[in-house]
């Protein structure tokens, strides 16, 4: 080769590796961080992951001024959120590459937190939003599951007002591009929605249906943009009105008046009809709902039949999805406390302090119900579990196990000791959550003598069937016992 073109040649390669650096430099994000809080010892950074997922982008650790620093690379356009030592939990964020944040965190000020530098002017937008929803979030001494629908209606109408007078106010004042002015805005009304869509699942059906307001509540919970491209900008907003969608969709089939067990079991496979056939989901939203369809139900279900019928017709589906690789894990998990499988141990306190494990009643059908004294759900269930082991009295090839999840033990203790009518083996233990799979409470297993999980997600003791799956675990048990 020549001198010139080598020389040439030699410009080109420099030229594009300035222009390679140049263009890594605009893909960092750099936050730094000044904090009061004197017990902070990090900060992280996270961003919305598969099905619900939090995903870490970065941490960091704060010096002995309350400083800390973290920088990260980022490709596009992300809402996130970050959380101060343990006390200042998710802040949402509007990030885009080449962001550069100063966090101010003042744990005493009603501000409690203020941004600066490049990406300040989105950054504050969504902290003032914030603000001006939990100031209403419960007004008057009454939070948003103690209103009346109307009063409801009348406190969401006031948010979206202040919003709007706010949204104006700051692009005007600001000069907030149009295309991050309409994505913050639009956070703004999903936020409201999903709130909408939580009161609607929170409320019975009775209470609903008698008032003036629900008929718009419920038209405002429908009104959802189903857009594949809002999902690149991972927010949680979005995240969260998607979820509930599908929950109060759910509830619309459980109003059938042949809601039976079979019917009830069935849910999953109509969801997924619904999801395959309306037209009104574009590609990426369709694939998501329906990943999320399994997803909850093998949650709150297990994995039934059904469930696992749809997980398999999904990766023949979606055979390169990214949703296949969570649910592929959820699936594992749940084997694990798959029927015929050993029953995973654990060891709890007794009322009067003793160390009692799952392993130790070994021999006996186990009926495990998983409560809290804070749970209402729960306590519901008592009278019918105290009619349930009436039945069984006297029969020592049977336990009921009462597994409280409850942080205060005192409290635990005082409700078990005070109800002399509530017998059964009484423990208090956490870890059973993790365990088992429990999403939430109460949540009821059945353990065979052998020490085998029968259902990991049990009938509760008001259903009809429960008594007579005992009674043939028992039948089970004693011609083992002759064998």
């Amino acid at each position: 080769m020549s001198k010139p073109l080598l020389n040439l040649f030699l410009l080109i390669v420099i030229g594009t590796l300035v222009l390679a650096c140049g263009e890594g430099n605009k893909k960092a994000v750099k936050i730094s961080v000044s904090t009061t809080d004197t017990s902070a010892k990090e900060i992280k950074i996270y961003s919305l992951g598969v099905l619900g997922t939090n995903d870490l982008l970065a941490e960091g650790k704060f010096d002995s001024t309350g400083k800390a620093s973290i920088e990260f690379s980022l490709s596009k356009t992300s809402f996130a959120n970050f959380t101060i030592g343990n006390r200042f939990q998710f802040v949402s964020l509007y990030l885009e590459p080449g962001y550069n944040l100063e966090v101010v965190h003042d744990q005493e000020s009603k501000e409690s937190i203020g941004f600066s530098g490049k990406g300040a002017i989105p950054n504050n937008y969504l902290n003032q939003s914030l603000r001006i929803y939990q100031d209403f979030e419960h007004t008057g001494g009454k939070y948003n599951w103690d209103l009346t629908p109307k009063e409801f209606m009348s406190r969401i109408d006031s948010v979206k007002n202040s919003f709007a007078r706010f949204h104006n106010k700051y692009c005007d004042s600001t000069g907030l591009s149009k295309p991050i002015s309409h994505l913050l805005e639009l956070n703004n009304k999903l936020i409201l929605t999903s709130v909408v869509q939580n009161f609607l699942m929170g409320n019975p059906i009775d209470k609903l249906s008698n008032e003036q307001a629900t008929g718009p509540l419920l038209n405002m919970s429908n009104e959802i943009p189903f857009d594949d491209e809002l999902l690149k900008y991972h927010m949680l907003s979005y995240e969260n009105v998607l979820q509930s969608y599908l929950i109060l969709e759910f509830i619309k089939l459980n109003e059938n008046p042949n809601g039976d067990k079979k019917f009830q079991e069935s849910y999953p496979i109509q969801m997924d009809g619904i999801l395959t056939k309306d037209k009104k989901y574009p590609s990426k939203i369709r694939e998501l709902l329906i990943a999320k369809n399994i997803q909850w139900n093998m949650s709150r279900m297990g994995l039934t039949p059904e469930v696992d019928s749809l997980f398999h017709k999904f990766i023949s589906r979606y055979p390169a999805s990214i949703y296949r690789e969570p649910l592929q894990t959820q699936v594992n998990k749940w084997l694990v406390v798959s029927p015929g499988r050993d029953a995973p141990d654990f060891s709890g306190t007794t009322v009067d302090e003793k160390s009692l494990s799952l392993s130790d009643l070994k021999g006996k059908v186990v009926y495990i119900d998983v409560w809290a004294t804070w749970c209402g759900p729960c306590r519901e269930e008592f009278p019918f579990s105290k009619k349930l082991q009436k039945k069984f009295e006297g029969n020592n090839k049977i336990v009921f196990l009462f597994v409280s999840v409850d942080r205060d033990k005192g409290a635990w203790k005082k409700m078990v000791i005070n109800d002399k009518a509530w017998k059964g083996v009484h423990i208090n233990q956490r870890k059973i959550s993790e365990l088992y799979l429990i999403q939430g409470i109460p949540r009821y297993i059945l353990i065979d003598a052998q020490g085998k999980i029968v259902k990991a997600n049990a009938p509760r003791p008001s259903s009809n069937e429960l008594e007579g799956e005992i009674l043939e675990l028992l039948k089970k048990s004693n011609r083992k016992a002759k064998a």
